[in-house]
């Protein structure tokens, strides 16, 4: 059985099948010790610090490995001991990056790492003028900077991409079809007994992986043709995993990836005016919010909570306190914000320092919808700046025309409207920033799918004439 398995899958593929066998059988250990021996992850965090030393794939794996670490159900046993291990890896990775940077001066880190340590810099300054908890808000800007350029930079230069895409497929099927047992036991109800969690610690984390899964799946099967039956049962258990995870903000952003997936990441060309245009609109009402008030009608939208509202408007109000909270942060501190990582209420900002060194080693918070929280916490000087990002990765994502990568970077981002994550890397962080850059990377540079098309239609033209 287990032959027609890895068979089928190098059918699937075309790769040699001892190293696609190699990457399920690392994904589904790391997941089997990860649910049911957890007092192991200390020990497997060793294994990733020494795979980070192979190289950019090696990285990129190490960093996926950990996501899976840290989410994996606690239903049969957790530990508390490896909050300071998963920070240390991106320093191990960044320094491993270095390492092969002196060895082979071809592997510079590329240009957009030189935006996130732009970004990180703005952040530290704005926090230096407002922050409340400066060691906290300095603390997590360096570790998310450390950990954006780190997946940049190894992105770029992993040798293989085809074998990347063959790696993220087999976490999304493997932790899709290993989630099918725990649909009839407790364990996989076992937070708060009707929302499914599956392999993971939380519906919400399945929520946002099935929605993911869903959006990503429908692109390829729907829009780009890819009809194999494999994917088509990982679609159909997508979508019944995203149900059952009663998690709405999941269905809502596949829902808003699909939709992106369908519109803008369609092999149609299109004009880098329309780009524009989006970004230039999105930033004048983001303005408009500011200046005109309307922070009590938002209030209100907030606050409707009867079962005739929209999706949307559940999903809101579900978080309504929350937002409110920021929003009254956001017009008190309205350019330089309260802080990066910085809790909405000081008093709910708990910090763990570790003992033998001194410095903060965790500091979790909970934020709504991180629409509002960017606002909160970096400003309106910081949320320009970081919209801006975005909007380029955007860009570059657009111009390549493949739906599945507009899936990977939409979605994500989407996921932020009932959990703010993009500014954690923590949970589900980690991994959401692996796909969006992963889709980034795969992607071609604006310029070169420009000038490619401008050759196209220079040659027509010429054979027209002919």
């Amino acid at each position: 059985m287990s032959a027609g398995f890895f068979y089928s899958i190098k059918k699937f593929h075309s790769v040699k099948i001892d190293k696609y066998a190699f990457d399920v059988f690392l994904i589904l250990g790391f997941l089997l010790i990860g649910i049911f021996l957890p007092i192991l992850k200390p020990a497997l965090y060793i294994l990733l610090f020494v795979y980070c030393l192979s190289g950019p794939e090696g990285i990129i794996k190490a960093l996926t490995l950990s996501w899976i670490l840290v989410t994996t159900t606690q239903a049969f046993g957790d530990t508390t001991h490896i909050g300071i291990l998963k920070s240390l890896l991106p320093f191990l990775a960044l320094t491993s990056l270095v390492m092969h940077w002196i060895l082979n001066p071809k592997l510079y880190p590329p240009v957009s790492t030189l935006w996130i340590a732009a970004f990180g810099l703005l952040t530290i300054i704005l926090a230096s003028m407002t922050a409340y908890a400066l060691d906290v808000s300095i603390l997590k800007a360096v570790l998310f900077t450390i950990g954006i350029v780190t997946m940049l930079w190894a992105m770029k230069y992993a040798v293989n991409k085809k074998r990347i895409h063959i790696w993220f497929t087999s976490v999304f099927l493997c932790i899709l079809f290993l989630s099918i047992p725990f649909v009839g036991t407790d364990a996989g109800f076992f937070v708060n007994g009707f929302g499914f969690q599956g392999i993971f610690k939380h519906p919400q984390i399945m929520g946002a992986f099935a929605g993911i899964a869903t959006a990503w799946l429908f692109a390829k099967v729907v829009m780009n043709h890819d009809t194999r039956p494999l994917y088509l049962f990982a679609l159909v258990v997508a979508i019944i995993l995203l149900f059952l995870s009663a998690a709405r903000v999941g269905l809502v952003a596949a829902i808003i990836g699909i939709v992106f997936a369908f519109f803008f990441g369609s092999r149609t060309k299109a004009k880098l005016s329309t780009l524009v245009f989006v970004y230039i609109g999105f930033c004048a009402l983001l303005f408009a919010s500011i200046f005109f008030n309307i922070g009590d009608p938002a209030e209100d939208f907030l606050r409707k909570r009867d079962a005739g509202g929209s999706v949307i408007e559940t999903v809101l109000s579900s978080r309504m306190h929350v937002v409110v909270q920021s929003w009254m942060n956001f017009q008190e501190n309205t350019y330089f914000g309260i802080g990066f990582g910085l809790a909405s209420n000081p008093a709910d900002l708990k910090v763990q320092y570790d003992p033998l060194i001194g410095i903060p080693i965790s500091a979790s918070v909970e934020k709504g919808v991180f629409f509002v929280a960017i606002l909160e916490e970096i400003g309106l000087i910081g949320t320009v700046a970081f919209l801006t990002i975005l909007g380029f990765l955007f860009a570059r994502i657009y111009y390549s025309g493949n739906p599945e990568y507009m899936a990977f970077f939409i979605v994500p981002i989407a996921t932020n409207l009932g959990d703010a994550t993009l500014f954690s890397l923590g949970d589900n962080g980690l991994f959401i920033w692996l796909l969006m850059i992963y889709a980034y990377s795969s992607s071609k540079p604006i310029m070169k799918k420009e000038s490619n098309h401008i050759r196209r239609l220079q040659q027509n033209r010429f054979f027209s004439k002919r």
